[in-house]
């Protein structure tokens, strides 16, 4: 293989000579010197100078006497000029945080006017008289690029535009000209221009002969893409300076006109012919071994890299510069460094690590986000918003600080159970974390504030870094400091207001840009980089990552845009054709000469990709000569069945079920909840898990009050509120009537400070939305459900007996063996005929029916109602305790309060049995049965022949905390 650079190497040698030190060379990028160099040096018959190398954006920006403008300059410089055509009203004006980041898109526009030599006075003219089309533009385009814009300016005729979006737009382009001359006129007079500006002005200013390069021969070498600006100063250099034009191109797509890839270069080189002696090669439709590997994860891509390594190894005996694994998909370069064999002695990565990717940035990004959340209140309080506090304290680098004092702080974020925590919670135990939990409510202050934190992390010692991870860390925190002070910099020399928010979005997107370069001898060792690097560069084995048609063609021109398709078309702008253009070049460019290709791709669609293979592929299937080796490396998985999760009732699991049977040494006893014991009716594995393991979530602060929050706190009110009546041995009908809207407003308040604050008193001010909302719903429930429904219960002359009552019951279920129920009861009444109401109150849907007892406490889905069973087994322990003298009373009726249905007319609290027809009046109609069907249940519970085995009602699994565990 006679690769590209070797061939202009050897035609300049034989043509100049040792002159070849007096050349001028124009090279695409950097990269692509290193490689010529090297070319240069094997033909060389002795030691001779190198040319220079110039660029094509230093040779432009020498021509114009501009200096390169800094982006933020830039765009706060447009910011001042488009706002002196907006509105002038303080209230109506447009603020830099709103024009941010469309004036980006402005910009960029601009960019592509200038470098495109586009009439900027035609383009962006407000054209209402079509005649001006004939006039002004029949020298400048030709007839299709004419009627196009005939065509679109048609539908903005002024006088039938009735679409408020036409008006919007045709606003918005009378202000593009005008901006235009006064923001190029402003940088001028700063001496400095962006990349368009600067190549429009050096392209003119040739045009007029008002300016030329040094004397010198100048060589151009691999070049695809030109825009006008470029064109121009190529002419120039062929005519003034005699340049030598080297175009790197195969005849099977330059000579077809359906191929894309030959869209440029059939242009370039009729206009600027490659030197004679320079003859095409044509090696595309040599034999090559091509293979398309599908696989199933991005991860596979990477592994397969290990295996193309292998092969060629085994074939080669080794592997050399000559091999390239080119990512279209920047992304995989991490994971594919951990997937290379270690048979690889050398490997050369081009491509620069991502900042993003760092921990370095990671812990920058928290900090960002801590300051750009944090609040003040009325009264002065700071505070955090509790994700940005916990992910600070979860950081390692923060923990490596002091761990146990993170932990401890986090667990006490997550028991009070804030939003917001209040920086007291915080500060106070350790300076550099008081450092962190700062306030910076300037965007001036910030910049100061990101490198002083960085200036303290740097010198404590995470305990899983070795030397060289330390050392990356200090590098990562060199370049973002670095980074912070260049854009306060820039905005302390524009001196424009920013909000704070536009300034993380700013410095963020900076960051972003960062990469770390990676040390290495280029000209040595498997070539890992990019299809941009891939210029000018001949491999002999190649391996393309991530071929799949919505990532490759990659880099596609971005849609947003002020200056619509059908008119960017229509002046030569580029378009996603173009760009397209611009990729198929890259792609056959880079295989053309190599021996083998293999083509990666995943097939498997996700939220990122459609698992389509890049258009390319299909491409060489069906119009190229070669024949594609296709491999499909997706997982091949035999799963075993499934089989469930059993837990056997023996060793310590046997042992910790006794616990609730007998009392230990110390005499202590476990009790069974009536909750506990509806967990085993749903499921027994359910009940393992949370009662005899004792597994708990995470815990976690709820950003909202879910449905448990919000039947706490009314539960809570509820107590506050009738706690009087029980202590006064008030009756309903005494004391209701005195319960104002006023008092059960701050009986909520007081009950939201004790169960959603954990006692912390929190001004009504500082509540949030959704708190709000579970407030005022607990206050109208309590006034228009509750009180109006306890006063109509027999008339009000009954006595609210206790509330949040301890209740316990010994219960034999077999011969010599017991458990002990134990449960809080939310209310228990005393009627006037001297039997107990026991009142459990629920704020759920409604469900008090149940179909008699025998499917009540069986495992069939249909027949269970967890609310029943509950109030079933207080009203027993209410009953027991009677007999045994704790409770004063006869007899217990089970009652359930849902509290949303109370304000229905005739809404019964008595439990429905479906199968009689008839409400259960007294817990003595259903004890005996009850508690012989409950006895069954415990023997089953407590039998170590039963195993805990899952549930076979899938509906119970969908919300279960253990789900995860048992493999549903």
């Amino acid at each position: 293989m006679e690769k590209f650079l070797e061939r202009v190497a050897a035609d300049l040698w034989a043509r100049y000579g040792e002159g070849v030190g007096e050349l001028k060379v124009i090279l695409p990028n950097v990269r692509t010197r290193v490689f010529f160099v090297d070319a240069l040096s094997n033909v060389a018959s002795r030691p001779v100078f190198s040319p220079e190398f110039v660029s094509i954006d230093s040779l432009m920006t020498s021509l114009s006497g501009l200096g390169r403008v800094d982006p933020i300059v830039a765009i706060t410089e447009l910011f001042r000029i488009y706002s002196s055509y907006g509105p002038q009203d303080e209230e109506k004006r447009e603020t830099f945080d709103s024009f941010y980041h469309w004036g980006e898109v402005l910009l960029n526009d601009y960019d592509a006017v200038d470098k495109y030599l586009i009439n900027a006075d035609m383009l962006f003219g407000n054209i209402a008289d079509l005649k001006e089309i004939d006039a002004a533009l029949g020298d400048y385009l030709n007839e299709e690029q004419i009627d196009i814009v005939k065509r679109f300016w048609r539908e903005f005729d002024a006088s039938r535009c009735t679409s408020f979006h036409k008006e919007e737009f045709l606003s918005v382009w009378r202000r593009l000209l005008p901006v235009y001359h006064d923001f190029r006129k402003r940088l001028e007079d700063m001496g400095v221009g962006y990349t368009g500006m600067i190549y429009r002005r050096a392209a003119e200013l040739l045009h007029d002969h008002k300016a030329e390069l040094p004397e010198g021969r100048y060589v151009v070498v691999g070049f695809n893409a030109l825009s006008a600006a470029e064109k121009r100063l190529f002419s120039y250099l062929r005519s003034a300076h005699e340049a030598d034009f080297y175009w790197d191109w195969d005849d099977y797509y330059l000579n077809d006109e359906k191929q894309e890839a030959g869209l440029f270069l059939r242009q370039n080189v009729k206009d600027y012919p490659a030197p004679a002696t320079f003859n095409p090669q044509s090696s595309f439709a040599l034999p090559k071994q091509i293979n398309v590997i599908s696989t199933a994860s991005d991860s596979l891509q990477c592994k397969y890299v290990g295996e193309f390594v292998e092969d060629i190894l085994k074939n080669d005996k080794k592997i050399d510069r000559n091999t390239a694994i080119v990512l279209t998909d920047e992304g995989l370069l991490s994971p594919l460094l951990y997937s290379l064999p270690d048979s690889i002695e050398s490997v050369n990565v081009t491509m620069g690590y991502p900042l993003k990717s760092t921990l370095a940035y990671s812990f920058t990004e928290r900090l960002l986000q801590l300051q750009q959340r944090a609040r003040l209140s009325r009264a002065g309080k700071l505070s955090f918003y509790h994700k940005d506090a916990e992910g600070l304290l979860g950081h390692p680098y923060v923990v490596a600080l002091d761990g146990e004092l993170c932990k401890q702080l986090k667990a006490d974020l997550i028991k009070r159970g804030r939003m917001y925590v209040g920086e007291e919670q915080l500060v106070g135990h350790h300076p550099i974390i008081d450092m962190i939990f700062s306030h910076c409510p300037q965007r001036e202050e910030l910049g100061a504030y990101v490198q002083a934190v960085l200036g303290e992390i740097v010198k404590v010692n995470v305990v899983a870094e070795d030397k060289a991870r330390r050392a990356l860390r200090r590098e990562c925190f060199g370049l973002i400091c670095e980074a912070v002070t260049k854009v306060d910099n820039s905005l302390r020399e524009c001196n424009v207001e920013m909000k704070l928010a536009t300034y993380v979005s700013l410095l963020r997107r900076v960051l972003q840009g960062v990469r770390i370069p990676y040390s290495g001898e280029p000209l040595s060792g498997v070539q890992v980089m990019g299809i941009l690097e891939t210029r000018n560069l001949d491999f002999e084995n190649v391996v393309l990552l991530s071929m799949n048609d919505d990532n490759f063609p990659s880099g596609r021109l971005n849609d947003i845009s002020f200056i619509p398709h059908n008119l960017r078309y229509a002046y030569g702008m580029p378009t996603p054709q173009h760009n397209e253009g611009v990729y198929a070049y890259y792609f056959y460019r880079l295989i053309q000469r190599a021996h083998r290709v293999d083509m990666v791709y995943c097939s498997v669609a996700n939220d990122r990709s459609t698992g389509e293979q890049s258009r390319y592929i299909y491409q060489l299937d069906f119009e190229s000569p070669h024949i594609l080796n296709r491999i499909d490396k997706s997982l091949n998985v035999n799963l075993a069945q499934m089989r469930d999760f059993v837990v056997e009732k023996r060793g310590d699991v046997m042992r910790r079920l006794e616990a609730f049977l007998k009392e230990d040494e110390e005499g202590k006893r476990r009790h069974l909840s009536p909750s506990a014991f509806n967990n085993y009716m749903e499921c027994p594995l359910k009940f393992y898990f949370g009662t005899i393991a004792g597994l708990r979530t995470e815990e976690e602060i709820e950003e909202g009050v879910d449905e448990a929050a919000f039947g706490s706190i009314f539960h809570k009110a509820m107590e506050l509120l009738y706690t009087p009546m029980v202590e006064r041995h008030l009756k309903p009908a005494d004391f209701l009537h005195t319960i104002t809207p006023e008092k059960i407003h701050e009986r909520v308040v007081e009950a939201i400070t004790k169960e959603y604050f954990a006692g912390e008193e929190v001004p009504e001010g500082e509540y949030g939305g959704n708190l709000r909302l579970v407030a005022d719903t607990a206050e109208k429930y309590i006034r228009d459900c509750v009180l109006p429904f306890d006063l109509s219960q027999d008339r009000g002359v009954y006595e609210v007996y206790r509330l949040e009552q301890p209740m316990t019951s010994e219960f034999f279920f077999e011969e010599g063996r017991s458990v002990m129920f134990f449960g809080l009861s939310d209310r228990i009444d005393k009627m006037p005929d001297g039997s107990l109401r026991i009142i459990d109150y629920k704020t759920g849907s409604l469900h008090k029916d149940f179909a008699g007892l025998a499917k009540l406490l069986s495992r069939l889905p249909e027949g269970r109602n967890g609310a029943v069973v509950q109030t079933l087994i207080y009203s027993m322990m209410a009953q027991r305790m009677q007999q045994e003298g704790r409770l004063d009373g006869r007899g217990a009726t089970p009652s359930l309060y849902y509290v949303r249905f109370l304000n229905q007319k005739e809404y019964s609290p008595l439990l429905n049995d479906t199968s009689s027809g008839l409400p259960v009046n007294s817990y003595n109609d259903y004890a005996e049965e009850f508690e012989q069907t409950l006895s069954e249940v415990l023997c089953e519970m407590f039998s170590p022949e039963k195993p805990f085995v899952p549930t076979d009602d899938e509906k119970v699994c969908e919300w279960c905390d253990f789900r995860k565990l048992c493999r549903r």
